[in-house]
């Protein structure tokens, strides 16, 4: 296991990434290794979209994908493994539609050999299942986590962690549906079981608090949710940084909290620098950078002719 995969798995990307580079460059000259190579590559691509680099993960994944249907064959576990890498940068650039196509082309593979990959499958399944939450097929959606919740249940050690990843995403799921009881239930399971496997300062782990905090604005607690959120944003600053997608996605969700408390001024503001970090992380044409714009200008709308805008939930 390499030191970069390790640092991966702690959520510790930013210190992952100069090993998974020296990797790559290192083995970027074998030709007798070309496995080890592609690993490397794919590790790489792995570490730069956890730090939201998305266009730079999007082309060592296709790389790493052409290179693996030549090598390996278009069934190759390895090779659906980087179609799922793939679709999955896909999804966090905004593309669902090509998300969801790569993402089925998987699954299906997979699922033509399922004794070979089912644990690959189900990763995949995690990832299709977010992508179709995405676009608000949330039934297929639940239905997806569910399947995935009762392999891991069942195949994994209780205290594996991605069975909490699966019970986070069914959480959310249910969250969007306004099932807000069983939302709960999910995301505190999913939350005590994460800072026992991950640790408290995790990236998933806090991504589960602030799934917590949008059911306590739900509930209309709002001084509870915005001081998870807070301290949510704190964390994500500090360990991956402002700009990073996740941090951004948490200002966006206290914009939201504001302004349902009608502090329209400070939501416009927090909504705006949302706006400003998403444009220039994400692209001006990503769904959270146009969502974000759009809060931020009915705000601003409201603050100049004191017309009450619609509620943009998030």
């Amino acid at each position: 296991m390499s030191v970069s995969f390790t640092l991966r798995e702690q959520g510790r990307p930013g210190s992952a990434l100069p090993y998974a580079t020296l990797a790559a460059e290192i083995l970027a000259s074998s030709e007798q290794r070309p496995e080890s190579r592609l690993r490397a590559l794919s590790d790489q691509a792995a570490v730069l979209r956890m730090l939201g680099r998305y266009k730079e993960a999007k082309e060592l994944a296709f790389q790493v994908l052409e290179q693996r249907e030549k090598l390996l064959g278009p069934s190759h576990p390895d090779t659906l493994a980087s179609l799922n890498n793939l679709g999955f940068i896909y999804r966090n650039q905004g593309e669902y539609d090509l998300s969801e196509k790569i993402l089925r082309q998987a699954v299906s593979a997979y699922e033509t050999n399922v004794g070979k990959a089912e644990k690959q499958l189900m990763t995949t399944l995690i990832n299709l299942g977010g992508t179709l939450q995405k676009q608000r097929k949330y039934e297929e959606a639940e239905e997806t986590f569910r399947r995935v919740l009762k392999w891991r249940k069942e195949h994994l050690d209780p205290s594996d962690a991605s069975i909490f990843s699966a019970v986070s995403n069914l959480g959310t799921v249910l969250q969007q549906q306004k099932k807000l009881e069983d939302a709960w239930e999910a995301h505190t399971e999913a939350f005590t079981g994460r800072v026992r496997a991950l640790g408290r300062l995790h990236p998933t782990t806090l991504r589960t608090q602030m799934h917590i905090a949008g059911i306590l604005q739900l509930q209309g607690h709002y001084d509870d949710a915005e001081s998870e959120l807070r301290e949510v944003l704190d964390f994500y600053i500090k360990i991956l940084g402002e700009e990073h997608p996740h941090a951004i996605t948490v200002r966006r969700n206290l914009a939201s909290l504001m302004h349902v408390q009608e502090r329209y001024q400070e939501a416009e503001e927090m909504s705006r620098k949302a706006f400003w970090l998403a444009r220039k992380v994400l692209g001006e044409e990503h769904p959270d950078t146009v969502a974000a714009k759009k809060h931020a200008d009915s705000l601003r709308a409201w603050i100049k002719t004191n017309t009450r805008p619609a509620d943009q939930g998030l």
